[in-house]
């Protein structure tokens, strides 16, 4: 089992490409034996696989390693496939445009004048660190109780940066910043974003929690508060959803509303293997996949109208290859 799943992420020649020979098996009823290293000999068959795929009993990745490997896209630098534009075009840039309304329409219950700070960290093993931001080089106190996991390791990123800063009364600001922060979300899943107060009114207080969040869903400050990290290493900071009154905006029930519509847009197996997309075309303008999923969601919003030729995203990238 262990060089059948070798040979199918990285069969190293075409003659024992799992995915090559499943696909010649769409265009006629046909068998052919898939040699392993060892010598042994597994006979597949057209007749079993293909009504499986028909009742969905064969699985989406498998599908998609089946009609888009090597043999079918041209000129592709990678053993495996693992496309980005058909990801995006089947269902992700629907998902992605409901994830940035939800953020977009709870941005805009700011009163004007107000900025948020949206600062990124790194998940510890224990809970959320506040030292642990995405631009740390490294971990500043190794405790053996959790595993701190350097941007090494848990991020294929390198940052110079952990924060944006933005107005939310400010349309194409606002807009910037929730795409920069869906699309780094999207390409480093292990980050966790907590959103504060920046400078407040009369509603909202500097320093307050507006916004906990990953990929996957928001969080209240209960999320700040779990695993074994030091009190004096918790990121701090009240909760802006606490009013109570008659005509209050920032209730409880606001927020509990906002969490029930956002959870769920996106889900795991979405994005699981979005490290290792491949950028097919082996266009030489993007250097490295973030660029290339970058661009095409700047694109996507260009042809919406939403941005323009002066639109800029807050890239925090220490080596960034595409702009804006």
């Amino acid at each position: 089992m262990n060089q059948i799943m070798e040979q199918t992420v990285f069969p190293g020649y075409s003659t024992i490409d799992l995915s090559t020979n499943l696909n010649k098996l769409k265009f006629a009823e046909k068998d052919f034996e898939l040699r392993l290293y060892s010598e042994t000999r597994l006979r597949i068959n057209s007749k079993v696989l293909n009504p499986a795929i028909g009742s969905g009993r064969l699985g989406t990745s498998a599908f998609y390693s089946w009609s888009f490997t090597q043999a079918v896209i041209a000129g592709g630098n990678s053993i495996h496939y693992n496309d980005f534009d058909i990801v995006w075009s089947s269902g992700l840039d629907k998902a992605f445009m409901t994830a940035y309304n939800k953020l977009s329409d709870m941005f805009k219950m700011v009163p004007k004048g107000d900025t948020l700070k949206a600062e990124f960290f790194g998940r510890t093993t224990s809970g959320i660190d506040a030292r642990y931001k995405i631009s740390l080089d490294k971990s500043p106190d190794y405790h053996p109780f959790y595993t701190f996991i350097s941007k090494d390791i848990l991020f294929d990123t390198e940052f110079a940066k952990s924060e944006i800063i933005f107005r939310p009364e400010d349309d194409p600001e606002l807009s910037e910043a929730i795409v920069s922060m869906l699309l780094l979300m999207i390409m480093e899943p292990n980050v966790f974003v907590n959103i504060k107060v920046a400078t407040g009114s009369e509603t909202l207080t500097p320093g307050a929690n507006f916004l906990n969040l990953d990929i996957y869903g928001f969080y209240d400050n209960d999320v700040l508060q779990e695993g074994r990290i030091a009190d004096s290493h918790r990121i701090d900071g009240s909760s802006v959803w606490l009013e109570t009154g008659a005509g209050d905006i920032f209730t409880r029930e606001a927020f509990d509303s906002f969490r029930y519509d956002f959870k769920g847009i996106l889900r795991y197996q979405d994005i699981m293997h979005f490290t290792g997309f491949d950028n097919h075309k082996g266009d030489s303008r993007y250097a490295t996949m973030f660029d290339y999923v970058k661009a095409k969601i700047f694109g996507h919003f260009f042809t919406l109208g939403t941005f323009t030729d002066k639109s800029k995203l807050f890239d925090l990238r220490k080596d960034i290859g595409w702009y804006p």
